[in-house]
């Protein structure tokens, strides 16, 4: 075999990048006047999952753009190696402890929220789903929607992805990520 052998750790760092790439389009989408909550878990069972959620009102097309970001935000892992920091390990859980005392964050009730989510639809089908909805008879207009769904998720996370790379280092090094929403966003 001559591929290149792929560690756990290089998996838990796409899917880090993937679920970040939801959370900060899923931000920027919503049509909330508030900061909205926003949360991911990483699940290692084997291959590493995740699970990510923001509590915005998103429109289909916004969901849809929402849904299609994490395949773009998974390849940023070429362009970043992934982070090694046991200093910023031991903030970022500090910051966690501290939300945890303040009643704001713990990893079980991070968990608890994801819980029901597992047999949800992937990504794919909910692009799939934006994409055929309107015009059954007319798969132009299919083709159309997928390729400015993609190129929209594609733009926004190449331009956010300073930010994406901020909220997957978390995710990467403690498993979990919350934001409770924000009242001033303006």
């Amino acid at each position: 075999m001559n591929g290149i052998r792929r560690t756990k750790a290089y998996y838990r760092w796409r899917t880090a990048l993937h679920e970040a790439a939801h959370l900060q389009t899923g931000l920027l989408l919503t049509h909330d006047l508030l900061r909205p909550a926003v949360s991911a878990t990483l699940v290692d069972e084997g291959r590493t999952s995740g699970i990510a959620a923001c509590a915005g009102q998103l429109t289909p097309f916004a969901k849809a753009i929402m849904a299609a970001a994490g395949s773009y935000g998974g390849k940023l892992v070429n362009e970043w190696p992934r982070p090694r920091s046991h200093y910023r390990k031991k903030q970022l859980i500090d910051r966690q402890l501290k939300q945890s005392a303040n009643g704001e964050l713990t990893a079980d009730s991070v968990r608890k929220v994801f819980a029901g989510f597992k047999g949800g639809p992937s990504d794919a089908e909910i692009v799939a789903n934006f994409c055929t909805s309107f015009e059954p008879g007319n798969p132009g207009d299919w083709v159309k929607r997928y390729k400015r769904v993609h190129a929209k998720a594609r733009l926004m996370v190449y331009k956010h992805r300073a930010a994406i790379r901020e909220i997957a280092t978390e995710l990467y090094l403690t498993g979990i990520y919350h934001r409770e929403a924000e009242t001033n966003r303006l």
